[in-house]
């Protein structure tokens, strides 16, 4: 593995791909603990702590960012919901429906652009309801207007919260573009990720005071490592294998893979290595060269190629009209491999 992520390193595209993730985490992650102004975020988490049932798998997916009512507290869940939302009605409103199956490239972006403006109005209206659940419990003590008049205040806590949802899905955008994979289900996995060190801390905790036992510890970590192992491998097992088949000028490459990185399949005729190059060269000058062998008729080569190439773009085509709504971002790199 550590041999598979040095090669992968050194491919200079690649590199460019995951930097470019890592920095948008860290951008993520940062904006996960700014504050929003008016709200005193320590009381709110105690308050979430202790009122639990759906506020906990809010702050679950979400992070801490929803405990401490950060710039980033919605999160993703605007996205979601909103995508949801959209390929139902899709079904449901036949101008959409034609506009998915038959509006091709411009379809596709119309439909993405509606999903943006409809995850700004459920940003606005999750924004507003996280901030009348703040207003309300604990007799608005969780609000310091600072003098300034409650109306105002609401004002700048709503438009924060929607404004942070609007920015993550820009984000993970961004993330499936230029990054490895798809944006907003790494978005998801950080904040979900971003709770395992208070966790640890709870567990840790818990077994010095007594009321955790140590095999309950055990059981959780197993767990969780069952599930990491199980969602990877239905991911593996029910992703679609994207392959694209290129023949051109005398040249036969395949390009494909899975789970959002593409890894070097076949290339045929290989490109000559730069160390054999400088030794043909110096046999050039040296002046001592070889008679050249006559080349074998390559028609049936050529033929065979046009009918592999015909095949897997066939199953290609095939297995994405099967299960193409899990398809990944795919990255094209292609090394060359003696045939």
């Amino acid at each position: 593995m550590i041999e598979t992520i040095r090669n992968a390193w050194k491919i200079p595209e690649l590199r460019k791909k995951i930097l470019f993730t890592v920095f948008a985490l860290l951008i993520f992650r940062l904006g996960s603990v700014v504050p929003v102004p008016f709200i005193d975020s320590n009381m709110l988490g105690a308050t979430l702590n202790n009122m639990g049932g759906i506020f906990t798998l809010l702050g679950a997916m979400n992070g801490t960012a929803f405990s401490m009512a950060a710039v980033f507290a919605l999160g993703v869940q605007p996205y979601i919901n909103s995508s949801i939302i959209i390929q139902l009605l899709t079904v449901a409103i036949p101008a959409l429906e034609r506009l998915q199956k038959e509006g091709g490239e411009e379809g596709r972006k119309k439909i993405a652009a509606i999903t943006r403006y409809v995850t700004v109005a459920i940003g606005l209206l999750q924004g507003f309801g996280y901030y009348t659940l703040i207003r309300t419990q604990g007799g608005g003590t969780m609000l310091d207007t600072a003098g300034l008049p409650g109306w105002w205040a609401g004002i700048v806590i709503v438009l924060c919260f929607t404004a942070g949802s609007a920015f993550v899905m820009w984000l993970g955008e961004q993330i499936t573009e230029f990054g490895i994979g798809n944006g907003i289900s790494i978005i998801l996995f950080a904040g979900i990720l971003s709770r395992v060190p208070t966790m640890v801390s709870q567990m840790v905790g818990g077994m010095r005071a007594g009321s955790l036992k140590w095999w309950m510890v055990l059981l959780v970590i197993v767990g969780i490592l069952l599930l990491v192992v199980l969602v990877l491998g239905l991911l593996l097992m029910f992703c679609p294998f994207c392959a694209d088949v290129q023949w051109a000028e005398g040249i036969f490459q395949v390009k494909a893979g899975a789970l959002g990185i593409t890894f070097p399949v076949f290339r045929y005729p290989a490109p000559e290595k730069p160390e054999k190059k400088k030794k043909e060269k110096k046999k050039k000058a040296s002046g001592a060269q070889k008679p050249k062998k006559e080349a074998p008729p390559r028609q049936k080569a050529k033929l065979t190629l046009q009918i592999v190439c015909t095949i897997l773009k066939g199953a290609g085509k095939l297995t994405r009209a099967i299960i193409g709504s899990l398809r990944f971002t795919r990255i094209d790199v292609v090394l060359g491999v003696r045939g």
